[in-house]
């Protein structure tokens, strides 16, 4: 999985990638194309292993404003664009007018006619509604707190109501939160989020095509699409994308509503361990921070204009290139190793997350390892559950 943003002036690639550690390589320096540049081995006297270095880092040509070569977004058969090209500020959708398509093929999407749901009457009958209306109806209401957020999340997601608890955004708001910042965020950054999602029909004239296995192709959003995209999740509203049974539709992608990372449920303090409600506690104050820049994005996305693009492209390698790969007695090509400083402050390189079959791992929940750092470093990663089925092996 690859992704690429640009803007007007500038463009990026970036993705996951694995924490800094030192890695020692007991390797020939004949395995690599350029082992007549590397640095002297170091011996260690305890593991008397050699630490090849590598290549130089400033040998390697990094991305900058002034030597970016990303090619123009074209669509193609394999590649499906969903904003008016030429790209020109401020960005049209495409297609001009909504087209709703509700398949195997695509992301089956909240504003959908397709998508119903059952509410019960006035004289107490159950009927079948567009899902949809009862989402923009839950939100025409004024929302003060924190229960009036739970309460409109599960109008609309009624067979969780004993499940979703939301003690993690709970906690954050009315604990964690002083007075001024719970004020801003249901004065200011909430009703932002709930006009980006409500503006989806609008701003994403079409559904998003799935990235399946055993094929490769590439969707290309605007960065105003992806924030409308990832505050319907926030919100929840994504049908059939919370059951996970093994016969669901859904079961080989990963989870992309918030409900998770806003907590299911707290266990009793009084039922755990003291060692294990440490850890325990140590979780959900890491979910309380990647909350914290999930919301940040927001009020940051919220007040500016969002001038780029993002794309995203699966890479489908058969079997038997797989094979010749593994076989090849070709030398590596040149590499560099280094443990030295934090993978984000890193500056023009491109970065790979391969730590999970699942696009970002346990992000949602209470993962919080290198891949989950970096996604909710660039939120904009987030989107790619939306659309991403399981990994193959590499």
């Amino acid at each position: 999985m690859s992704v690429s943003r640009s803007s007007s002036n500038s463009s990026i690639e970036f993705g996951s990638v694995k924490k800094k550690s030192k890695i020692d390589i007991s390797l020939s320096p004949d395995m690599f194309e350029d082992s007549q540049n590397m640095e002297e081995p170091s011996h260690s006297s305890q593991s008397k292993k050699i630490t090849w270095r590598g290549s130089p880092l400033l040998s390697f040509v990094a991305l900058s404003p002034s030597n970016l070569n990303v090619p123009p977004v074209l669509p193609t058969p394999d590649h499906n664009v969903y904003v008016k090209l030429p790209i020109s500020f401020p960005m049209d959708p495409y297609p001009e007018q909504y087209k709703d398509i509700w398949n195997g093929s695509y992301v089956r999407m909240p504003n959908s006619p397709e998508s119903l749901y059952p509410v019960q009457t006035e004289h107490g009958r159950s009927t079948i509604v567009k899902r949809w209306c009862v989402i923009e109806e839950a939100f025409q209401k004024q929302i003060t707190c924190f229960q009036d957020l739970r309460k409109a999340i599960l109008s609309y997601n009624h067979r969780y109501e004993d499940k979703w608890k939301f003690d993690g955004l709970k906690h954050l708001l009315e604990e964690d939160f002083i007075d001024e910042e719970r004020d801003f965020f249901f004065k200011n950054i909430l009703p932002k989020i709930i006009k980006l999602a409500l503006d989806l029909p609008k701003l994403l004239t079409r559904p998003v095509s799935l990235l399946k296995k055993k094929c490769t192709k590439s969707v290309t959003l605007s960065q105003e699409q992806i924030a409308s995209l990832l505050a319907n999740a926030f919100l929840c509203t994504f049908p059939r994308r919370n059951a996970k049974g093994s016969q669901t539709e859904y079961a080989t992608y990963p989870d992309i509503n918030f409900n998770r990372l806003i907590w299911d449920k707290i266990l009793p303090r009084k039922l755990i361990a003291v060692n294990i409600n440490r850890l325990f506690l140590h979780k959900e104050k890491r979910a309380l921070e990647k909350l914290k820049c999930i919301i940040h994005y927001f009020k940051e996305v919220t007040s500016r204009d969002c001038c780029g693009v993002v794309t995203f492209s699966r890479q489908y390698c058969r079997d038997e290139d797989m094979a010749e790969f593994q076989t090849s007695s070709l030398p590596i090509t040149r590499l560099h190793i280094d443990s030295n400083g934090l993978i984000e402050e890193t500056h023009g390189l491109l970065q790979v997350d391969f730590a999970n079959k699942y696009i970002g791992g346990g992000v949602l929940g209470l993962g919080c390892v290198q891949e989950e750092i970096r996604f909710v470093l660039c939120p904009e990663l987030l989107v790619a559950r939306l659309f991403t089925e399981v990994l193959d092996k590499a």
